[in-house]
């Protein structure tokens, strides 16, 4: 079971997406996508539920445009969740 949540706003669309065990009612991921006022994406983020800290983010994805609008940059990040501090 997904469960969604879309905020408008003067910076673009945020859009959140939580995914439900249908067994347990316990929340299992999120992502979280932030789309400027083109529509453009402009930023990802995957987290995935920890019953005992919360939601942890796994990635992130960060989108950058250039020229007629296009793609010119992704950047990548990952969490090491064994090397957090």
């Amino acid at each position: 079971m997904t469960y969604s949540n879309v905020e408008n706003g003067e910076f673009g669309v945020k859009k959140e997406y939580v995914s439900i065990n249908k067994e347990t009612s316990k929340p299992e991921s999120k992502e979280y996508y932030h789309y400027d006022q083109n529509g453009n994406i402009v930023e990802k983020t995957i987290s995935i539920w920890n019953d005992n800290t919360g939601w942890e983010n796994l990635a992130t994805y960060a989108y950058q445009y250039g020229n007629a609008n296009k793609v010119a940059y992704v950047a990548y990040t990952k969490w090491d969740k064994d090397n957090a501090r």
